[in-house]
């Protein structure tokens, strides 16, 4: 689940404060997304016959799921079985839950 963080604005800010404001300084809130530690394959087939790949960065039970939320009602899915190696994961950059379709490089 994602976890927001408050962090204070930058001490080096040229801009003149009200006493209020000085009291109160301003915060900046983000989320921080926790790193995929599974990403499992969703085989996809669209109405016209393309085949594409998903990654699901979900449990293997949502995969197929999740993937399903995302495309046209109507596309074929399917898991492919072939697990992804633990250590490619952190080079494709995915957020736990972040669902997206493989781009062929």
């Amino acid at each position: 689940m994602d976890t927001p963080v408050t962090v204070p604005a930058p001490a080096c800010s040229k801009i003149r404060l009200g006493s209020l404001a000085r009291n109160n300084p301003p915060r900046h809130r983000f989320t921080v997304m926790q790193p995929a530690t599974e990403i499992h394959l969703v085989r996809v087939t669209t109405d016209d016959g393309e085949v594409q790949i998903w990654l699901a960065a979900t449990s293997r039970e949502e995969a197929v799921d999740r993937v399903l939320e995302e495309i046209p009602e109507g596309w074929a899915v399917s898991l492919i079985q072939r697990q992804l190696a633990t250590e490619h994961i952190p080079a494709l950059n995915m957020a736990a839950g972040e669902v997206r379709r493989h781009l062929v490089s």
